[in-house]
This record gives structure tokens, C-alpha cells and sequence, in this order.
């Protein structure tokens, strides 16, 4: 290649970026490159304040005393702490009266809270992506995890709030509202109104509470009581577009666990959350933090940054959107990735460390907080040994110190020796917009390790000039390249006039291979966590919403950290197990190899300045994605291009000592940006972190097929997918009224013919009923239930079935078979319910044959009893053809 402007033949690019630095700084005079860069950092733009004008509303609970004093403590600040934060609403928020429920002491019931959240769901004021916030202000309960409920807890234990009229009493029991309940009516909440929701808890759950020994004026907000919950408690609740491509989230799932809600929790699952002279630490420490700063300028994440600290206590952030606005569905502006820094013993110390990239001659830029745009001064990295796992030691330039008030941030604004990509290009005149915008980032000191080399020279990926003056994507990585998947090159091209596009998807790539070879100091550890990538069905129970839930199916798919599947409509989810020693924290990522996204899939709680839970606690603690408690999301995976019959990612997960801020290695693609202190001492232990990867091949074709035609002569058992529909549905109410202690009192309330053609494709039968029933003498608890029946299609559906037509008809081809459904619920109220749900092994389909019927019938024993059914379907969950 010749240099026209002095004529001088290149062949190295070392040679053509001399030239270029060379001929830049003969048109510049007295360049100071400190000032320089000190300068260019500066312009980093300050986020925009924008006035809100959404409505706010909000559910306020708070609970001093329970009606069952002889098993439950009274509290002192629950209340004083919701009427705090009722006032901080209507007088810093300035919303109105009548968007706020609040519930004190007696009025909490558990019927009442429930009632609460489905009606904030059912308000028609209340307009999607409105912000709703959730407080609650009581007692906790830890119990043992029912049969069927995964926790994820190596003490298989489930955590709950305590409504009032909570009572434990042999026959009668009022139970708390576990997690499971509030994480399904707050998914409710969310398909509804969207996903901008606060739900803010001042109570603790790891038993113990009393009054403080050592201090009379200091309460525990947990109780210690021996508690059963069932199996179906709530069941009627919990039981009933892809936006990336390569990975998406299959329907149904979109806010699903911590998808749905931001969580502020007033303390570590296993720590005590107390009160001290009437009023709660937390919500002390919240609303103090609140009425200082805007809520404009807080994201969740750094409320725990900025709040005081709080004794005993350590306050946790969990939910995908962390990182947004408070009380508000927008995230933060755009711009560089920020890390907090502090002085500690007269050294400042940056909050990201090798994990993140740090690597030595780093500099960063100091600033007051995010929002301003006036530099403080820069430190430096000087050396490997300043690095460590997740901080680093940072110094000045000079002898004079730099002053930084608490929560300042720094920003890197120069990459040290660090080479992030080697990038194959030619030495080619028509990329000399390229090679120019590069030499002026170098001598700016732009943080990234880009280095261009020529062929052979073990680059990852290379660039070239298309006949139609295009520049395209050569995939060099043996990772990818080395398996006989055929991936070559990326599906995209950019036009070669077009640098800051080609810029931008450089540098994109230069993030995306740094982090994704990131491998950590601790590598032993991978054999002592085990993770399983599972496919996933839907198991044919449905939540109140009709949402399914998953179960996984057959056997891991992952071999030797490849997983190879033809995915189809597929969906997955992982499960990782902790067999070391160790608590870790984890983060998830897809790293997609087709555009250089960096997907977020599994986020550890935040805690700022706090000590967070750890995800997967030591000996077995365990986490699922995309079923069980996890709460994250199943998966599926889509092939996009027509042209393209494979492509290749990697599920990279991140496991630390130390709950450590990874946001910063999510990334869009650049092509397609739019597609998401005296204690017990302790011995002293080095962090450690390390990862763990699955290569994800996905194929249009099996690995063994290499055209159409060979797929359409060895097709692939797809799996069969589900579709529920309503079968029959009832056309009035139905009432029945007992009147004897002995008899059961039957009334027939609708039902369906089933065909002969379709029971082979019949999954499951389930009823779903809106239905009360109430014992009007009080010392009577009984009250009615549903029943499905099969009627042979002579039989006479009438109004009333005695008990003759049930046993003693001499007709046997008539006798009426009948199976229990569900209770209907002791309440003024109609109350949504599911009855159980009728598989195919189950006997109700020995039993029946093309022409007969499922009926449905209401039941009610002992006097004065009643069941009463305002409305009834039963839903069959059929195969799709």
C-alpha cells in the first residue's frame, strides 16, 4: 500500500500508524495529551432530567398487632413506618389520595392483602407501565418448602409475610402469604400494568423474634413458629414476542420472577431486620435517603449505595430492572460505564478489578457522581499488582492528592497494554477513514485494545472488502470455526464509507471477546459446580393468569460444555449446583457469536455498600433459570436468516467470592442495537472467581444432516406442543344449600359432550370456578365443593342427583362416576379457584367414551352449608396438530 501524502510504501501497520500520528501532529502545536484526555472525558454528556408525569400508585401494609396474641408478638413501628411512607407519596411524590390503599393492623387480613394486589391489577386508572408501589410492614415467617416446591434453599425453606388474622389452629389454620403467591399475583400484576413495580419489605424471615435483651426499646420482625404449609396453599393463584433474536423469551414468560417487580428487602435472608424505639431501621433509613435526594436521580441499585448503614442489617436490591429510575420504567441515560471509588487506609480504591478488565496503565477520570460533567482529576493503574479480582488500587499522577466526595465515580478514559481484539484487515487505501479515526483514538487515548495485524497473525476475527464496496465480517475463532458448523462470517455488512458504523461494531467485538475470555483466578473451582442445560415442558398446570409452568424433561443436554440442538419451538432452561465449600455469587450472560450482543441473563441482588445474599450458598445451594424458584425465565433459541442453517453462542456464567457489579458486560449489537466490627474472628480467605461455559450450537438441521433434503428423509420428532381451551362454559349461577348433616346435596350445573375423535388428543380437564361458601351458625366450618362426573349419554342431566342414581342404579352402563374437584373457599366473596387437574393417567379416562358427558356438579353436606358458583369453565388441554 502507498501513502500518498509523502509517497512512502507500508507494509506493517505499525509503519502506517507512525505515518498517521506523525502527520496528525504536524497540524497541531503545543498538544498537551494530559489536557487532553483529561478534556475529552469531561465532554461525557450528564443524564437528562425528565419530568415525570405518570400517576403513582400504591398497596400499604403495616401490621403493630396480630389477632392470635398468644403465638405472635406485637410490633411497634409497622405502622408509624407505612403512615411514613404514605406521607412521603402524597407530600415529596405528590400523589394522589385515591391511588393509595393502605392497610393497618385489622384491616391487613389475608383476604384483604390478596384483595389488594388484584385490585390494583383490575383498576382501569391504572395504565400500563404507570409505577406501582408495594410496602409492607409486619412480621416474616420461614417454613419448610412443601412437597413440589423447589426453593433453591439447601434447607429446602420458603419465606412468607404474616397477615392478621394469622392463626394456627388444628383444623382452622390462617396461613401466611408465602413468596410463591406474592411472586404469581405480582406476575398478574405485571401482564396487566407492565413491569414498573416497587415492592419494598421491612420484616425479616430467619426466625427469632422477641425483644432485644441488651435493649427493651428494640424489636425482631420474624417469629419463630413451627409451621406446615401445603402443598396446594394459594394453588388457585399460582396454578393457573421474542425480542432478540439467536436467544428469546418464549410467550408467556415475560415477567416472570424478578422480571416483574424491583425488590427492596430490609435485610439478608438469613439476617434479623429490626426496630428500634417505634420505628423500622430500613424504612427510617429509606425515606431519609428519599427526602435528600430526588428520587430522579436514584436508580434502585444505588439507593443501597447511598443509603446509611444500618447496623446488623444489610439491605438487598433484587430484580432485573435494578438499574432503572426509581419508580419509573426508563433506564438511566446512555453513556460510558461508571465504577464507585473510595479512599480506604489513604489509598483510592476503583470498585472493579480484573473481572471487569481492568488491566495495568489504565487511567481513570474522577467524578462527584454520575451526573456531573466537571473531571476531578485521573488515577492511574500502575502495575499487575495493584489489580485484583474485583478492585483495584488506584494513584495519582502527580504529588498532589485528589479530592472526591463519598459515591464519586470514575470512568476509564485510557487502555493500558491490554489488547482486547486482534483484528485481521487488509492494508487497503479505501480503509484509510478507518486507519485515520483509529491513530486520532489512539493519541487520544481511547479506552480500547484494538490492534490490527495482517493474516495468519492469530486474529479472532477479520475484516474485507466486498466486490460491492462493502466491508464484511470474516469469523476466525477455532471456537467457532473448528467444529464443522460452517460459520465463516457474520450476516451483516457495513457500508465502507460508513467509519463510525464499522467503528462501532469493532469496538463491540473488542468487549465482546475480552469478557468472554475472561476465565478467572480460581479454575479448580469448575469441579465443584455443575451445571445441566435442560430442555423444558410445560407441565399442563396454568397460574390464576393462564401462564404454564415448566418442568424439565429427559436428561442434560450439555456434553463436555457443548450443547448441539435442532431447537424448533423448543424451550430451556440451566440449573447450576454449588458442591464447593464456598458461598458464590453468579451472573449469566449470552454471548451471541452472530452480532456481538451480550444478553443478561441471571443477575446476583445488589447490596451497594451492604453484604448481599449469596446465589448459590456452599454444599449444594443451588439456582434454576427458567423453572423452579429461580425466577428468571425458560428460553428458546430461533434461526433468523434463511441463508444461514447454524449459528453459535456461548452461555457464559460468572462465579465470584464476592457479590461484585458485572452490568458492565451487557452490550447490544452493534448492528442491531434494538434487539436488550468485637466479633468472632474469621479466617482470612482470597476472593476467588472463575466461570463456567457452554458453547450453544444451534442448527436448522440435525448435526448428521447437511441439506432439506436429507432433514425431510430423517425428520425430527418435534415435540408436541400444548393448547389449552375452554371446553364448556356455564350459562348461569348455581346454588345448593344442605340441609342434612348426613346426605350430599348434588345439583347438576353444565357440562360437555365429549367426541370419539378427540380423546385421543386430550392432555388433561381441569374446572375453573369464580365460587364462595359460607356456614351461616359460627360454629359451623363446613361448606361445599365441586365435583366432575361422567354421564353416560342416556343419562338425565337433571337438576338433582340423589343418591340412588349414584349407587344403586341396576343399570350399570348408568351409574353416575364422579371425582373431587376442589372446596370452595370459606368467604362473602367470590374467590377465583382451579379444581385439580385431570392427566391422562388419570381414572376419570377409563371411564368415558365417545358420546358421554363431563359434567359438572356442586356439592354441599351439613346443615345450612352452601356452595355457590357464579361461574364455571372447564379448560381442556389438548396436543396441537
Amino acid at each position: 500500500m502507498i501513502l500518498s501524502s509523502l509517497g512512502t510504501p507500508i507494509s506493517k501497520f505499525s509503519d502506517l500508524f507512525w505515518y498517521l500520528l506523525h502527520e496528525h501532529r504536524e497540524s497541531h502545536t503545543a498538544l498537551d495529551l494530559n489536557i487532553n484526555y483529561i478534556q475529552a472525558a469531561a465532554t461525557v454528556a450528564a443524564p437528562v432530567v425528565i419530568e415525570d408525569k405518570r400517576n403513582i400508585f400504591a398497596l400499604i401494609i403495616g401490621i403493630n398487632v396480630y389477632a392470635d396474641a398468644t403465638v405472635i408478638s406485637s410490633l411497634k413501628g409497622p405502622v408509624p413506618d407505612a403512615q411514613a411512607f404514605r406521607d412521603y407519596l402524597l407530600k415529596d411524590l405528590h400523589v394522589s389520595q385515591e391511588n393509595i390503599k393502605i392497610l393497618l393492623n385489622q384491616e391487613a387480613t389475608r383476604s384483604q392483602i390478596i384483595e389488594g394486589f388484584l385490585a390494583l391489577q383490575g383498576n382501569a386508572r391504572i395504565k400500563k407501565g404507570d409505577a406501582i408501589v408495594i410496602f409492607y410492614a409486619g412480621h416474616g415467617l420461614e417454613a419448610d418448602s412443601p412437597p413440589g416446591w423447589e426453593s433453591g434453599d439447601p434447607d429446602n425453606k420458603i419465606q412468607m409475610i404474616l397477615p392478621y388474622d394469622f392463626t394456627k389452629q388444628d383444623g382452622y389454620d390462617i396461613h401466611g402469604i408465602p413468596d410463591r403467591t406474592i411472586a404469581a399475583l405480582l406476575d398478574g400484576l405485571a401482564e396487566a400494568k407492565g413491569d414498573n413495580i416497587t415492592v419494598i419489605f421491612d420484616c425479616c424471615h430467619s426466625g427469632g423474634g422477641a425483644r432485644n435483651e441488651t435493649d427493651d426499646e428494640e424489636l425482631v420482625r420474624s417469629v419463630d413458629i413451627d409451621v406446615t404449609v401445603p402443598a396446594d396453599l394459594d394453588k388457585s393463584i399460582w396454578s393457573g414476542d421474542d425480542t432478540h433474536r439467536g436467544i428469546s423469551f418464549p410467550e408467556g414468560f415475560l415477567h416472570r420472577g424478578l422480571n416483574s417487580h424491583v425488590l427492596l428487602a430490609a435485610c439478608g435472608a438469613k439476617e434479623s431486620a429490626y426496630e428500634r424505639r417505634g420505628r423500622g431501621n430500613f424504612t427510617q433509613a429509606l425515606l431519609k435517603l428519599l427526602k435528600t435526594v430526588s428520587a430522579e436521580k436514584l436508580t434502585y441499585a444505588s439507593v443501597l449505595q447511598k443509603m446509611e448503614k444500618i447496623r446488623r442489617q444489610n439491605p438487598q436490591c433484587e430484580g432485573a430492572n435494578r438499574n432503572r429510575i426509581l419508580f419509573n420504567s426508563r433506564p438511566p441515560p446512555a453513556g460510558p460505564h461508571y465504577f464507585y471509588i473510595y479512599k480506604k487506609h489513604h489509598e483510592y480504591i476503583l470498585a472493579a478489578g480484573e473481572i471487569h478488565g481492568v488491566t495495568a496503565g489504565d487511567e481513570f477520570t474522577i467524578y462527584s457522581d454520575k451526573t456531573s460533567s466537571t473531571p476531578l482529576g485521573v488515577l492511574t493503574v500502575p502495575d499487575d499488582k495493584s489489580i485484583g479480582p474485583f478492585s483495584t488500587t488506584l494513584y495519582p499522577q502527580t504529588s498532589i492528592p485528589i479530592l472526591f466526595p463519598e459515591h464519586s465515580v470514575a470512568v476509564k478514559s485510557k487502555a493500558g497494554k491490554t489488547v482486547d481484539l486482534l483484528l485481521q484487515a487488509p492494508l487497503d487505501v479505501r480503509l484509510m477513514s478507518l486507519y485515520k479515526k483509529l491513530s486520532k483514538l489512539m493519541e487520544q487515548n481511547d479506552p480500547t485494545g484494538i490492534h490490527l495485524v495482517k493474516e495468519g497473525a492469530g486474529a479472532k476475527l477479520g475484516i474485507r472488502i466486498t466486490p460491492n464496496n462493502q466491508i464484511a465480517f470474516d469469523v476466525l475463532d477455532p471456537e467457532v470455526t473448528l467444529d464443522g458448523s460452517g460459520v465463516t462470517q457474520l450476516p451483516y455488512t457495513v457500508d465502507i464509507t460508513d467509519v463510525e458504523q464499522l467503528y462501532l461494531a469493532i469496538r463491540r467485538a473488542a468487549h465482546y471477546y475480552r469478557c468472554l475470555g475472561y476465565e478467572g483466578n480460581n479454575k479448580t473451582i469448575r469441579n465443584n459446580v455443575s451445571v445441566e442445560f435442560i430442555e423444558l415442558k410445560y407441565t399442563g398446570f396454568h397460574d390464576i393468569h393462564g401462564l404454564p409452568f415448566t418442568e424439565p424433561i429427559g436428561n442434560p443436554l450439555n456434553s463436555n460444555g457443548v450443547v448441539d440442538i435442532v431447537p424448533r419451538n423448543s424451550i430451556y432452561g440451566f440449573k447450576v449446583i454449588n458442591n464447593s465449600s464456598r458461598d458464590l455469587y453468579m451472573n449469566a450472560f449470552y454471548f451471541d457469536n452472530v452480532d456481538f450482543s451480550i444478553d443478561s441473563y441471571y443477575k446476583s441482588h445488589t447490596a451497594g455498600q451492604f453484604i448481599t445474599d449469596p446465589t448459590l450458598k456452599a454444599n449444594g445451594g443451588s439456582v434454576t433459570i427458567g423453572y423452579g424458584s429461580g425466577g428468571a425465565m425458560p428460553f428458546k433459541f430461533v434461526l433468523n436468516y434463511d441463508d444461514v442453517d447454524t449459528e453459535i453462542g456461548f452461555m457464559k456464567i460468572f462465579l465470584t467470592s464476592e457479590n461484585v457489579d458485572l452490568s458492565s458486560i451487557s452490550q447490544a449489537s452493534p448492528f442491531s442495537p434494538d434487539k436488550r466490627k468485637i466479633t468472632e474472628a474469621k479466617p482470612h480467605m482470597e476472593p476467588i472467581s472463575s466461570t463456567a461455559l457452554l458453547k450453544i450450537v444451534q442448527r436448522r438441521f440435525p448435526a448428521t444432516s447437511s441439506s432439506h433434503l436429507e432433514h425431510t428423509l430423517f425428520p425430527i420428532q418435534v415435540p408436541k406442543i400444548m393448547i389449552p381451551k375452554i371446553a364448556a362454559q356455564s350459562a348461569s349461577n348455581i346454588l345448593v344449600e344442605a340441609d342434612s348433616r348426613h346426605n350430599v346435596f348434588r345439583r347438576y350445573w353444565f357440562g360437555v359432550q365429549m367426541k370419539a375423535e378427540e380423546l385421543p388428543g386430550i392432555i388433561s380437564v381441569q374446572l375453573e370456578t369464580s365460587s364462595k361458601g359460607f356456614a351461616r351458625e359460627s360454629d359451623d366450618v363446613q361448606g361445599g365443593w365441586f365435583e366432575l362426573a361422567v354421564m353416560p349419554r342416556s343419562y338425565p342431566r337433571g337438576t338433582r342427583i340423589t343418591k340412588k342414581l349414584l349407587e344403586t342404579k341396576r343399570d350399570k352402563s348408568k351409574i353416575l362416576l364422579t371425582w373431587h374437584s376442589h372446596n370452595v373457599v370459606l368467604h362473602k366473596q367470590y374467590q377465583n379457584q382451579s379444581g385439580i387437574v385431570f392427566g391422562e393417567d388419570a381414572d376419570l379416562w377409563k371411564h368415558i367414551s365417545g358420546g358421554d358427558w363431563i359434567s359438572v356438579l356442586a356439592c354441599a353436606r351439613s346443615p345450612k352449608s352452601v356452595c355457590d358458583g357464579s361461574v364455571g369453565k372447564l379448560i381442556i388441554n389438548e396436543y396441537a396438530d
